[in-house]
C-alpha cells in the first residue's frame, strides 16, 4: 500500500536541527535553496521581516538577529530539518524502520525542492528565520542566566 503525501508548506515546522540534515539535499537543490536564501535577503530586510512576523502573531517570544539568523547555512539547515521532520511524520504513519523512513524522506525532500514554488520556499524560510532569531535571543540572553 502506498501513501501519497500532499505537501503543504504551512504544515512544516522549523524547530532546531536534525542530525545529518546538512547532507540531505543533493548538490543542485542545495545550490538552488542557498541562492534563493541569499537573493531573498538581498531584497528583504530581516529586521523588518521579523517585526512584521511578530506583528502578525507568528512570533510570540523574544528574538534577535544574531549568528544563526545571519547565516545562510543555519537557515538552510533549519529549513531542511523542518522538511525532514514533516516527511518522517508522513512516512512514519505506515510503520517501518526509522532507517527506511529516513531514506524515503530524503528522496522525497529532494523531489519536493525540485517542484517547490517560491511561495512555499518563502513560507519555510520565514519559519527557519523565526527559529534562528529566537534561538539567537535565547542563547544570548536567557541561557546565560539559567
Amino acid at each position: 500500500m502506498t501513501t501519497q503525501i500532499q505537501f503543504n508548506a504551512n504544515e512544516v515546522k522549523c524547530n532546531g536541527t536534525i542530525g545529518g540534515a546538512a547532507l540531505v539535499l543533493n548538490d543542485i537543490n542545495k545550490a538552488k535553496l542557498t541562492t534563493f536564501i541569499n537573493m531573498h535577503f538581498m531584497m528583504v530586510d530581516k529586521q523588518q521581516l521579523l517585526q512584521e512576523l511578530e506583528d502578525s502573531d507568528m512570533i510570540n517570544t523574544n528574538w534577535e538577529i544574531g549568528t544563526r539568523a545571519n547565516s545562510t547555512v543555519h537557515l538552510l539547515n533549519r529549513m531542511v530539518s523542518g522538511l525532514m521532520s514533516y516527511a518522517l511524520i508522513q512516512f512514519g504513519k505506515n510503520g517501518g524502520t526509522y532507517k527506511a523512513q529516513r531514506e524515503i524522506s530524503e528522496m522525497w525532500i529532494n523531489a519536493q525542492v525540485d517542484m517547490m514554488s517560491a511561495k512555499d520556499i518563502i513560507t519555510i524560510l520565514e519559519k527557519a528565520l523565526i527559529d534562528c532569531a529566537t534561538a539567537d535571543y535565547y542563547y544570548n540572553y536567557e541561557k546565560s542566566f539559567a
